[in-house]
């Protein structure tokens, strides 16, 4: 969890709770668009790239999850579906499915 933002000389820091860094960001200008950071990223952990058609079903998963609950569990869900190795497409219906359910009007769900 994000505990504090600051920004300084054009740069915005953020820190996690406890005071330490977790990461920078460049405020005026973006260094790389979506596709370039993807294809830099998967490049830097060794991974082939990622296809624009996987990146659209990712970013279908983050949106169900964002809507089904809080807009903070749409990354850790990504993480979960991609640590749990199942393919995406079924990760993504496993989450619209588990969203259906918690929709229905009358069914008792747990409220977090």
């Amino acid at each position: 969890m994000l505990g504090l933002l600051s920004i300084a000389s054009g740069t915005l820091t953020t820190r996690a709770e406890g005071g330490t860094r977790a990461g920078s960001l460049r405020s005026a200008v973006m260094a790389l668009d979506t596709r370039g950071w993807l294809d830099r990223y998967t490049a830097a952990l060794g991974s082939p790239p990622i296809t624009d058609e996987d990146v659209e079903k990712l970013l279908a998963l983050a949106g169900i999850a964002a809507h089904a609950s809080e807009r903070k569990a749409a990354p850790v869900t990504c993480y979960l579906a991609a640590r749990s190795g199942v393919p995406i497409v079924e990760a993504l219906a496993t989450a619209q499915r588990l969203a259906d359910e918690l929709a229905e009007p009358g069914v008792p769900h747990d409220a977090d």
